[in-house]
């Protein structure tokens, strides 16, 4: 059986209630909860998209039914080329009472406003096919299956923006099809189902 050894015995010379500390040990961390910041990652398309864009609202489970706002601090001037995206420093706005819930760690949902209201047309995500760089859709006009080559622009959850309106694109009231359009082929005769 061996004694409990006196602090005196494990570190001599330095006086009770001293301890020795190696030099990269991390001993706490500071945080300032007036000054939380996010790092968010965009693909390099939306570079030039969010070159003036000022703004972010986010959510956060711990508070699910408001909306925070933060301002754009940094945006990185460099693109990383094994992911093709860039990262954004975005910081709280502590600007309302529901701030303070805010914690370092949390995770969040972010959207960023890249300009004014503006009327646009949007496109369900599932009516658009990629072939290669390029999107399409296929509109049904007379019970007839068109593909039309889309321009995208701001994107939702759920809806991209069409910016290519009229002839060549599209038009308020356009059928787009969103199911089965895989290996659809131009001017094909279709049926559209009854809702």
């Amino acid at each position: 059986m061996s004694a409990v050894p006196d602090e005196e015995e494990l570190f001599p010379g330095y006086p009770r209630g001293w301890f020795v500390v190696g030099l990269s040990t991390e001993l706490f961390v500071v945080v300032d909860d007036e000054q939380l910041v996010s790092y968010l990652r965009r693909p390099q398309r939306e570079l030039a998209l969010l070159a003036t864009a000022k703004e972010v609202t986010f959510t956060t489970d711990a508070v699910a039914d408001h909306e925070f706002r933060a301002a754009i601090d940094v945006i990185s001037p460099v693109v990383d080329s094994t992911t093709g995206a860039f990262s954004i420093r975005v910081r709280v706005i502590n600007d309302d009472e529901q701030a303070g819930v805010l914690r370092p760690g949390m995770f969040v949902r972010a959207r960023i406003l890249t300009e004014e209201e503006r009327p646009a047309l949007m496109v369900p995500k599932s009516a658009v096919l990629n072939e290669g760089t390029t999107s399409v859709v296929f509109v049904v006009r007379d019970s007839v299956a068109h593909r039309v080559v889309l321009q995208t622009g701001l994107e939702e959850r759920d809806f991209i923006e069409a910016q290519n309106r009229g002839e060549d694109g599209l038009q308020p009231g356009d059928q787009v099809i969103v199911s089965g359009q895989q290996g659809l082929r131009d001017n094909t005769p279709v049926e559209v189902a009854p809702q």
